[in-house]
């Protein structure tokens, strides 16, 4: 439909110019004669112009259109093949800010978890260190009491030691074997009353 469209356009061209052309020149034919010659070369020429014209549209329409489909396919697959890689470039930013936020979640998680870690850590030891001065302080208590009850124990043993020598210097003669065994059974009963206790 539109190869009739076009070829009925060439062809009122063609009549339209070729009208121009024969009755301008017919109407200063008259003025000069001679001048028939010109007329009838460029009468030719538009002759020849609309054969070439048509030439063209007659066999050259078809290898036109071809290039024309060949050259629209061809801009289809590259606007497809860009589009496709616009596609593409918008996924890999998607995934990028996707990537992001995952990793800022990761971090922050992270962070978190690792003050969470040092504040048990911290205090555990801490708590570690409250342990063992405990047990610190009670070994010591312990060590004090029982250098306070060897300090008793020896003053006792001394303070017995120095009574008895008194007593020895004072009345060796007033005693009797008698006194000697009870006051002996007395000294032996200490002795084995205060070992117990150690």
């Amino acid at each position: 439909m539109k190869s009739a469209y076009i070829m009925k356009w060439v062809f009122y061209t063609f009549v339209a110019g070729l009208g121009v052309l024969l009755f301008s020149d017919f109407s200063f034919a008259s003025e000069n004669a001679s001048n028939w010659r010109s007329t009838y070369d460029l009468v030719l020429r538009w002759i020849n112009f609309a054969i070439i014209i048509f030439l063209l549209i007659k066999f050259g329409k078809k290898p036109l259109m071809n290039y024309l489909h060949s050259r629209k396919d061809s801009l289809a697959k590259d606007i497809a093949l860009l589009e496709q890689k616009k596609n593409k470039a918008n996924q890999s930013i998607e995934e990028a800010k996707q990537q992001l936020e995952e990793s800022v979640s990761y971090f922050a998680g992270l962070k978190e978890r690792i003050v969470r870690q040092g504040t048990t850590r911290k205090e555990k030891i801490i708590d570690d260190a409250r342990k063992e001065s405990a047990l610190m302080m009670e070994a010591s208590k312990q060590k004090i009491t029982a250098l306070i009850q060897n300090a008793k124990n020896s003053f006792r043993s001394e303070l017995i030691d120095v009574a008895f020598n008194i007593v020895m210097d004072k009345i060796p003669g007033r005693i009797t074997d008698e006194d000697n065994n009870k006051l002996l059974a007395q000294y032996l009963e200490t002795t084995s009353s205060m070992e117990s206790k150690k």
